[in-house]
């Protein structure tokens, strides 16, 4: 009996290994910096339409620039609608961003000359502007998501890095635009599942 009680008392004292992997969409990894752009692609009415806007890669429905990461709180700068059109930019934190996120990815800029801490500044100059439901990249009193992306890097560069280009009758920025050229990829919550 006595034998039983030493083990028992020593399985207690262990700490405890959980093969278990944390929900990244609860917690961002810590290699995320201010200025990194953060993908996803949510399971909303709209993440078809906006995931057809792309013409290489197919696999986002929306961005944000990762303005702060500490070891408490990761927050976002995005400009996001509900479905009714109705949205602002606004700032939240990475596990709103991403709430009911299907995957996501973070991007780091490799642009010379272009501080991440310049793309955060730039993109705060547009918290609160109304979300922009028309798509019109040639006005910047509203904004849709990749539009932000789009301005606060061409200000943080000082020059056209990302430019719309034409889908049928529109210009728009599709997402695939943006990473598949001038970043590197930091995390993929499909490599990391």
């Amino acid at each position: 009996m006595r034998k039983y009680g030493t083990i028992i008392a020593f399985l207690c004292l262990c700490p405890v290994i959980s093969s278990a992997k944390t929900d990244w969409r609860l917690r961002s990894p810590a290699q995320i910096a201010a200025g990194d752009l953060v993908f996803r692609r949510g399971n909303g009415a709209w993440t078809w339409l906006f995931v057809g806007a792309s013409t290489k890669e197919k696999r986002f429905s929306h961005v944000g620039i990762v303005v702060e990461n500490t070891p408490n709180e990761c927050m976002i700068i995005h400009a996001e609608a509900n479905d009714l059109g109705k949205g602002k930019v606004r700032i939240e934190p990475w596990h709103i961003f991403f709430k009911g996120a299907a995957e996501g990815a973070v991007y780091r800029c490799t642009y010379d000359n272009v501080k991440p801490e310049n793309i955060v500044k730039e993109s705060k100059r547009y918290l609160g502007a109304s979300f922009d439901n028309e798509f019109d990249a040639s006005n910047d009193s509203k904004i849709y998501c990749s539009e932000l992306i789009m301005l606060s890097i061409n200000a943080a560069a000082g020059k056209t890095l990302i430019t719309p280009t034409r889908r049928g009758q529109y210009k728009i920025i599709g997402l695939d635009d943006i990473y598949l050229t001038g970043f590197k990829k930091i995390y993929d919550s499909k490599l990391n599942k």
